[in-house]
Parts: structure tokens; C-alpha cells; sequence
């Protein structure tokens, strides 16, 4: 399982790894700076997008590298 930020979409990243290490999945990709948009519609369309282009399989849907300290204050989790 190979980790992809969010400069990488994940189609792009599955087309690269499928040349040299057929079937290996990929977990990723969400901004975690959309968190802080308070924008609940925007960060689901994200999110949605993100697991259509991770296929169904292979996919790990996380955040594409860590999460902020202003996020958790901000939200209620």
C-alpha cells in the first residue's frame, strides 16, 4: 500500500505504480486543509470523488498526509 498526497490524484498515482508493481493499492488523497473550510457539501463532493477514482478496490480513503491542529479544535470529532 503506497500513500498519496493530495498533489497526486489517485488516478495518476494508480497509472505510475501499475507500471512497476502491478495491483499494489493506493490510500489517500483527501487535502486535509479542505477540513478547515467548514464547507460540509464541498468536503463530501471531495470525498466522493476521491472513492470513485479509487475504483472499489485497492483503496484506502484517508487523508492525503496528516491533519492539522486547527482541524480537531474547529470540528466537533
Amino acid at each position: 500500500m503506497i500513500s498519496v498526497d493530495w498533489t497526486v490524484s489517485l488516478d495518476e498515482a494508480k497509472k505510475r505504480l501499475e507500471a512497476v508493481k502491478p495491483g499494489m493499492g493506493v490510500q489517500g488523497n483527501l487535502d486535509p486543509a479542505i477540513l478547515l473550510s467548514n464547507n460540509e457539501a464541498l468536503i463530501k463532493e471531495r470525498a466522493e470523488e476521491i472513492l470513485a477514482m479509487g475504483g472499489g478496490q485497492n483503496h484506502v480513503m484517508n487523508l492525503g498526509h496528516g491533519i492539522e491542529v486547527l482541524c480537531v479544535k474547529n470540528k466537533k470529532v
